[in-house]
């Protein structure tokens, strides 16, 4: 395992209550759950044109390089989408811990079934007890903060 990828992914993941909170900061302000999404995407959208710009990567967006692309690669925006606009409805109400508890644990169990008939791209991985027990693990931590 490349410890400096662990690195990012964990420093990824301690932003994620940030960004939930700020984001349902921001629709409370603009009172529009939409609009904050849609200011969310769009600031990250010019961040990674200025990124793209500086790495002189504009050249790996092509039409050849996505001909006969499958149809499912195109819906990472969707749930990205999705899943900030969800995050800041449900921030106010349940708080930071069980919001991405949730999250996690619907992303863990999801992940098992991905892993288990290789969708999308990820290496098929069997659904074992361990895995299982992993994700009723997640879902009692959540209970448990919830409670």
């Amino acid at each position: 395992m490349q410890w400096s990828l662990v690195g990012l992914v964990a420093l990824a993941g301690m932003a994620l209550p940030f960004q939930a909170g700020m984001n349902a900061s921001l629709a409370a302000r603009l009172a529009s759950g939409h609009v904050a999404a849609m200011v969310n995407f769009s600031i990250g959208a010019v961040i990674l044109a200025l990124i793209v710009t500086l790495t002189r990567q504009w050249g790996a967006l092509n039409s050849q390089a996505l001909s006969g692309a499958p149809w499912w690669i195109w819906g990472g925006g969707l749930i990205g989408a999705f899943a900030v606009y969800a995050s800041l409805k449900a921030a106010p109400m349940i708080g930071a811990v069980a919001l991405l508890g949730i999250i996690v644990s619907a992303q863990m169990a999801m992940s098992v079934v991905v892993d288990h008939f290789g969708w999308v791209g990820f290496p098929q991985q069997a659904v074992s007890p361990s895995r299982i027990a992993g994700i009723l693990f997640l879902v009692v931590g959540v209970w448990l903060i919830r409670r």
